[in-house]
């Protein structure tokens, strides 16, 4: 998960670098969200 979120955080602004925290906290909080509603 943290691999794809990483390519994600490179290539969503291309000439910039989205920070890696603020891509980790959007993606896998949704996935988390998503998990427990499953639960």
């Amino acid at each position: 998960m943290m691999t794809w979120v990483d390519i994600v955080s490179r290539t969503l602004i291309a000439p910039e670098e989205l920070p890696i925290g603020i891509a980790t906290a959007l993606l896998c909080g949704m996935f988390f969200i998503f998990m427990l509603k499953q639960a």
